[in-house]
């Protein structure tokens, strides 16, 4: 990549998310497992990426906090 594209290098994200029905699948058996609705089922992501020079974005961080009173309506 060169200086005179104009191109962010750096790029940060901050997203949340219920979890409350997120659950999680067998794909052999088809399975579901049901978790309990709970306070930490809702979760902030934060995420820093940076283009490498082929222009190509990489994560660099990613951090998650469960239970985030951000989140929770």
């Amino acid at each position: 990549m060169t200086s005179d594209l104009p191109y962010i290098l750096e790029w940060s994200k901050t997203g949340d998310e219920d979890q409350n029905t997120a659950y999680n699948k067998s794909l052999k058996t088809g399975r579901t497992d049901v978790t309990a609705k709970s306070e930490d089922n809702f979760v902030v992501y934060r995420s820093r990426l940076r283009a490498s020079d082929q222009g190509v974005w990489i994560t660099e961080k990613l951090t998650l906090q469960r239970g985030s009173a951000a989140c929770q309506p």
